[in-house]
Protein backbone atom coordinates (compact mmCIF):
# COMPACT_ATOMS: atom_id res chain seq x y z
CA UNK A 1 0.00 0.00 0.00
CA UNK A 2 1.33 3.72 -0.79
CA UNK A 3 2.77 5.53 1.62
CA UNK A 4 0.66 8.32 2.82
CA UNK A 5 2.63 11.77 4.23
CA UNK A 6 1.35 14.17 6.12
CA UNK A 7 2.16 17.79 5.77
CA UNK A 8 4.22 19.14 8.03
CA UNK A 9 2.98 20.70 10.57
CA UNK A 10 4.36 24.75 9.36
CA UNK A 11 2.61 24.42 6.04
CA UNK A 12 -0.67 23.02 7.57
CA UNK A 13 -0.91 25.85 10.01
CA UNK A 14 0.26 28.57 7.55
CA UNK A 15 -2.65 27.38 5.23
CA UNK A 16 -4.94 27.79 7.74
CA UNK A 17 -3.92 31.14 8.76
CA UNK A 18 -3.84 32.11 4.63
CA UNK A 19 -7.60 31.21 4.81
CA UNK A 20 -8.49 32.92 7.90
CA UNK A 21 -6.55 35.73 6.87
CA UNK A 22 -8.05 35.82 3.25
CA UNK A 23 -11.98 35.42 4.84
CA UNK A 24 -10.84 38.30 7.49
CA UNK A 25 -9.89 40.51 4.08
CA UNK A 26 -13.15 39.61 2.35
CA UNK A 27 -15.20 40.58 5.07
CA UNK A 28 -13.28 43.82 5.34
CA UNK A 29 -13.81 44.55 2.05
CA UNK A 30 -16.96 43.92 2.14
CA UNK A 31 -17.94 45.97 5.10
CA UNK A 32 -15.60 48.47 3.33
CA UNK A 33 -17.74 48.77 0.22
CA UNK A 34 -20.62 48.86 2.10
CA UNK A 35 -19.39 52.08 4.14
CA UNK A 36 -18.32 53.48 0.84
CA UNK A 37 -21.83 53.18 -0.26
CA UNK A 38 -23.15 54.21 2.72
CA UNK A 39 -20.91 57.47 3.00
CA UNK A 40 -21.50 58.27 -0.65
CA UNK A 41 -25.60 58.02 -0.42
CA UNK A 42 -25.21 60.21 2.72
CA UNK A 43 -22.77 63.07 0.83
CA UNK A 44 -24.87 62.79 -2.08
CA UNK A 45 -28.54 63.49 -0.24
CA UNK A 46 -26.77 66.09 1.83
CA UNK A 47 -25.46 67.72 -1.72
CA UNK A 48 -28.45 67.77 -2.92
CA UNK A 49 -30.71 69.00 0.13
CA UNK A 50 -28.10 71.84 0.52
CA UNK A 51 -28.57 73.27 -3.08
CA UNK A 52 -32.15 72.31 -2.81
CA UNK A 53 -32.43 75.06 0.19
CA UNK A 54 -30.00 77.40 -1.85
CA UNK A 55 -32.48 77.34 -5.03
CA UNK A 56 -35.52 77.30 -2.84
CA UNK A 57 -33.76 80.58 -0.69
CA UNK A 58 -33.11 82.67 -4.17
CA UNK A 59 -36.18 82.27 -5.66
CA UNK A 60 -37.71 83.19 -2.69
CA UNK A 61 -35.88 86.11 -2.64
CA UNK A 62 -35.93 87.33 -6.22
CA UNK A 63 -39.74 86.93 -6.52
CA UNK A 64 -40.00 89.36 -2.37
CA UNK A 65 -37.53 91.91 -4.01
CA UNK A 66 -39.48 91.38 -7.67
CA UNK A 67 -42.89 91.90 -5.77
CA UNK A 68 -41.57 95.07 -3.54
CA UNK A 69 -40.10 96.91 -6.49
CA UNK A 70 -43.20 97.05 -8.30
CA UNK A 71 -45.10 98.35 -5.14
CA UNK A 72 -42.31 101.23 -5.25
CA UNK A 73 -43.00 101.61 -8.91
CA UNK A 74 -46.47 102.03 -8.61
CA UNK A 75 -45.87 104.66 -5.43
CA UNK A 76 -44.20 106.42 -7.81
CA UNK A 77 -46.43 106.64 -10.67
CA UNK A 78 -49.59 107.85 -8.04
CA UNK A 79 -47.01 109.83 -6.69
CA UNK A 80 -46.74 111.42 -9.97
CA UNK A 81 -50.40 111.77 -11.17
CA UNK A 82 -51.18 113.59 -7.44
CA UNK A 83 -48.46 115.78 -8.43
CA UNK A 84 -49.61 116.71 -12.10
CA UNK A 85 -53.26 117.08 -10.50
CA UNK A 86 -51.93 119.94 -8.22
CA UNK A 87 -49.93 121.23 -10.99
CA UNK A 88 -53.25 121.33 -13.37
CA UNK A 89 -54.92 123.58 -10.45
CA UNK A 90 -52.18 125.81 -9.64
CA UNK A 91 -51.89 126.50 -13.16
CA UNK A 92 -55.11 128.32 -13.23
CA UNK A 93 -53.72 131.17 -11.09
CA UNK A 94 -50.12 131.00 -10.14
CA UNK A 95 -49.73 134.11 -8.89
CA UNK A 96 -52.60 133.44 -5.87
CA UNK A 97 -50.16 132.72 -2.53
CA UNK A 98 -53.36 131.21 -1.09
CA UNK A 99 -53.77 129.02 -3.62
CA UNK A 100 -50.96 127.93 -3.90
CA UNK A 101 -50.44 127.42 -0.08
CA UNK A 102 -53.76 125.59 -0.04
CA UNK A 103 -52.38 123.07 -2.74
CA UNK A 104 -49.16 122.23 -1.09
CA UNK A 105 -50.72 121.36 2.19
CA UNK A 106 -53.55 119.23 0.60
CA UNK A 107 -51.04 117.40 -1.15
CA UNK A 108 -48.90 116.72 1.63
CA UNK A 109 -51.68 115.59 4.41
CA UNK A 110 -54.21 113.74 1.69
CA UNK A 111 -51.88 110.76 1.11
CA UNK A 112 -49.18 111.05 3.56
CA UNK A 113 -47.07 110.16 0.67
CA UNK A 114 -44.54 113.19 1.24
CA UNK A 115 -42.23 114.61 3.94
CA UNK A 116 -42.97 117.90 2.33
CA UNK A 117 -44.00 119.68 -0.54
CA UNK A 118 -42.77 122.91 -2.41
CA UNK A 119 -43.89 124.92 -5.16
CA UNK A 120 -41.01 126.66 -7.00
CA UNK A 121 -41.31 128.66 -9.88
CA UNK A 122 -39.28 129.88 -13.13
CA UNK A 123 -36.99 131.48 -11.30
CA UNK A 124 -36.31 128.96 -8.55
CA UNK A 125 -38.05 131.00 -5.98
CA UNK A 126 -40.34 128.83 -3.60
CA UNK A 127 -43.67 130.42 -3.56
CA UNK A 128 -45.30 128.13 -1.22
CA UNK A 129 -44.26 124.59 0.91
CA UNK A 130 -45.81 122.57 3.33
CA UNK A 131 -44.99 122.01 6.20
CA UNK A 132 -44.48 126.29 6.29
CA UNK A 133 -41.87 125.48 9.41
CA UNK A 134 -39.34 124.61 7.02
CA UNK A 135 -39.08 128.58 6.35
CA UNK A 136 -37.76 128.09 2.44
CA UNK A 137 -40.68 130.45 1.02
CA UNK A 138 -38.96 132.95 -0.63
CA UNK A 139 -35.60 131.76 -1.13
CA UNK A 140 -33.79 130.72 -3.87
CA UNK A 141 -33.01 127.21 -4.99
CA UNK A 142 -29.30 126.21 -5.81
CA UNK A 143 -29.75 122.40 -5.51
CA UNK A 144 -29.27 120.02 -8.26
CA UNK A 145 -32.69 118.53 -7.99
CA UNK A 146 -34.11 122.25 -8.56
CA UNK A 147 -31.76 122.79 -11.59
CA UNK A 148 -32.70 119.66 -13.19
CA UNK A 149 -36.62 120.38 -12.86
CA UNK A 150 -36.28 123.88 -14.26
CA UNK A 151 -33.94 122.62 -17.35
CA UNK A 152 -35.76 119.50 -18.17
CA UNK A 153 -39.19 120.67 -17.52
CA UNK A 154 -40.54 117.41 -17.30
CA UNK A 155 -41.75 114.84 -14.39
CA UNK A 156 -38.38 113.92 -12.40
CA UNK A 157 -36.95 111.92 -9.22
CA UNK A 158 -34.34 113.19 -8.18
CA UNK A 159 -31.14 111.75 -6.73
CA UNK A 160 -30.43 111.89 -3.14
CA UNK A 161 -28.92 115.43 -2.03
CA UNK A 162 -28.54 116.90 1.29
CA UNK A 163 -31.65 119.83 1.20
CA UNK A 164 -30.96 123.68 2.91
CA UNK A 165 -33.13 122.65 5.65
CA UNK A 166 -30.45 119.61 6.41
CA UNK A 167 -32.73 116.56 5.29
CA UNK A 168 -31.09 114.06 2.85
CA UNK A 169 -33.92 113.89 0.84
CA UNK A 170 -35.34 111.98 -3.02
CA UNK A 171 -37.90 114.97 -4.63
CA UNK A 172 -40.13 113.65 -7.11
CA UNK A 173 -41.54 116.51 -9.30
CA UNK A 174 -43.71 118.26 -11.68
CA UNK A 175 -43.97 120.72 -14.39
CA UNK A 176 -46.62 123.61 -14.22
CA UNK A 177 -47.17 125.30 -17.52
CA UNK A 178 -50.24 127.75 -18.17
CA UNK A 179 -52.56 127.01 -20.23
CA UNK A 180 -50.95 129.09 -23.28
CA UNK A 181 -48.30 126.55 -22.78
CA UNK A 182 -45.65 128.74 -20.51
CA UNK A 183 -43.22 128.08 -18.42
CA UNK A 184 -44.63 128.69 -14.72
CA UNK A 185 -41.93 125.79 -12.51
CA UNK A 186 -42.87 123.21 -10.65
CA UNK A 187 -44.44 121.37 -7.55
CA UNK A 188 -42.04 118.81 -6.00
CA UNK A 189 -42.55 116.34 -3.24
CA UNK A 190 -40.26 115.26 -1.06
CA UNK A 191 -39.15 112.35 0.71
CA UNK A 192 -36.78 112.69 3.75
CA UNK A 193 -34.55 109.36 3.44
CA UNK A 194 -33.57 109.62 7.72
CA UNK A 195 -37.09 110.01 8.54
CA UNK A 196 -40.16 107.83 8.57
CA UNK A 197 -41.07 107.82 5.28
CA UNK A 198 -43.02 105.72 2.41
CA UNK A 199 -40.26 103.75 1.92
CA UNK A 200 -40.12 102.94 5.91
CA UNK A 201 -43.66 102.26 5.01
CA UNK A 202 -43.65 100.13 2.16
CA UNK A 203 -40.02 97.88 2.81
CA UNK A 204 -39.75 98.47 6.74
CA UNK A 205 -42.30 96.35 8.06
CA UNK A 206 -40.41 93.26 5.99
CA UNK A 207 -37.27 92.70 8.44
CA UNK A 208 -36.23 89.81 10.05
CA UNK A 209 -34.28 88.74 13.11
CA UNK A 210 -32.35 86.05 11.49
CA UNK A 211 -29.95 88.64 9.53
CA UNK A 212 -32.11 88.56 6.35
CA UNK A 213 -32.95 92.66 5.21
CA UNK A 214 -33.72 94.79 2.55
CA UNK A 215 -32.68 97.60 0.55
CA UNK A 216 -32.67 99.81 -2.05
CA UNK A 217 -29.96 101.58 -3.84
CA UNK A 218 -30.43 104.25 -6.87
CA UNK A 219 -28.87 104.78 -9.94
CA UNK A 220 -25.80 106.34 -8.23
CA UNK A 221 -25.23 103.41 -5.92
CA UNK A 222 -26.35 105.30 -2.97
CA UNK A 223 -28.43 103.55 -0.26
CA UNK A 224 -31.98 105.15 -0.19
CA UNK A 225 -33.49 102.40 2.56
CA UNK A 226 -31.65 100.39 4.80
CA UNK A 227 -32.87 98.69 8.06
CA UNK A 228 -29.49 100.19 9.40
CA UNK A 229 -30.05 104.08 9.39
CA UNK A 230 -26.75 104.81 9.09
CA UNK A 231 -26.10 103.48 6.26
CA UNK A 232 -28.49 105.66 4.41
CA UNK A 233 -26.90 107.92 2.25
CA UNK A 234 -24.25 105.38 1.58
CA UNK A 235 -22.64 104.95 -1.97
CA UNK A 236 -22.00 100.89 -1.91
CA UNK A 237 -19.35 100.34 -5.20
CA UNK A 238 -18.56 96.37 -6.49
CA UNK A 239 -21.66 94.91 -5.45
CA UNK A 240 -23.04 92.91 -7.98
CA UNK A 241 -26.63 92.54 -7.39
CA UNK A 242 -26.98 96.38 -7.12
CA UNK A 243 -24.80 96.84 -10.51
CA UNK A 244 -27.51 94.19 -11.78
CA UNK A 245 -30.19 95.78 -10.34
CA UNK A 246 -29.89 100.16 -11.30
CA UNK A 247 -29.22 98.20 -15.09
CA UNK A 248 -32.74 97.02 -15.21
CA UNK A 249 -31.70 93.42 -14.49
CA UNK A 250 -34.22 91.16 -12.27
CA UNK A 251 -32.56 87.90 -10.97
CA UNK A 252 -31.07 86.34 -7.99
CA UNK A 253 -27.41 85.15 -7.09
CA UNK A 254 -24.94 84.85 -4.20
CA UNK A 255 -22.87 87.64 -2.69
CA UNK A 256 -20.68 89.07 -0.29
CA UNK A 257 -22.20 92.15 1.61
CA UNK A 258 -20.21 94.80 3.07
CA UNK A 259 -19.55 92.66 6.74
CA UNK A 260 -17.71 89.81 4.67
CA UNK A 261 -21.04 87.87 5.31
CA UNK A 262 -22.30 85.35 2.13
CA UNK A 263 -25.69 86.60 1.32
CA UNK A 264 -28.20 84.83 -1.28
CA UNK A 265 -29.76 88.02 -2.65
CA UNK A 266 -32.85 88.58 -5.22
CA UNK A 267 -32.81 91.49 -6.68
CA UNK A 268 -35.17 93.50 -9.20
CA UNK A 269 -35.35 97.26 -10.48
CA UNK A 270 -37.73 100.30 -10.18
CA UNK A 271 -38.46 101.22 -13.90
CA UNK A 272 -39.69 104.34 -13.21
CA UNK A 273 -36.69 105.78 -11.46
CA UNK A 274 -34.16 103.27 -11.75
CA UNK A 275 -33.40 102.00 -8.33
CA UNK A 276 -32.90 98.80 -7.43
CA UNK A 277 -34.51 96.61 -4.69
CA UNK A 278 -32.78 93.77 -3.18
CA UNK A 279 -33.59 91.42 -0.51
CA UNK A 280 -31.29 88.80 0.87
CA UNK A 281 -30.37 86.19 3.68
CA UNK A 282 -27.21 84.85 4.95
CA UNK A 283 -26.32 81.26 3.82
CA UNK A 284 -25.24 80.26 7.03
CA UNK A 285 -28.75 80.59 8.35
CA UNK A 286 -30.22 79.12 4.86
CA UNK A 287 -28.39 75.95 5.63
CA UNK A 288 -28.95 75.90 9.54
CA UNK A 289 -31.79 73.22 8.97
CA UNK A 290 -29.57 71.20 7.23
CA UNK A 291 -27.18 70.00 9.96
CA UNK A 292 -30.23 68.96 12.25
CA UNK A 293 -31.88 67.17 8.84
CA UNK A 294 -28.84 65.07 7.85
CA UNK A 295 -28.56 63.98 11.49
CA UNK A 296 -32.10 62.65 11.29
CA UNK A 297 -30.85 60.53 8.05
CA UNK A 298 -28.27 59.36 9.59
CA UNK A 299 -30.47 58.11 13.00
CA UNK A 300 -32.75 56.38 10.37
CA UNK A 301 -29.99 54.72 8.43
CA UNK A 302 -28.02 53.29 11.12
CA UNK A 303 -30.18 50.50 11.84
CA UNK A 304 -30.57 49.04 8.38
CA UNK A 305 -26.75 49.90 7.89
CA UNK A 306 -25.69 47.89 11.04
CA UNK A 307 -28.01 44.81 9.51
CA UNK A 308 -26.27 45.04 6.23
Amino acid sequence: MPQIHPLPRGRSLARLLFRVDLQRMIVALAVAAAGVLLANGFYSSYLVQRQVLIDTTLKANHAYAAKLAEAAQNFIEEAQQQLAYSAGIVARDFDNENLLLDEAERLRLQTHSFNSVAIVDAGAIVRATSPEALQIKGRYLRSLAAREALEQRRPLVSQPYMAITGNMLVVISQPVFAADGRYLGYIGGTIYLRERNILNVLLGKHHYDDGSYLYVADQGRTLLYHPDPARIGEVVSGNPVIEAAITGVSGSGKVVNSRGVDMLAGYAPVPATGWGVVAQRPLAVTLAPLEGLMWRVAANSAPAALVT
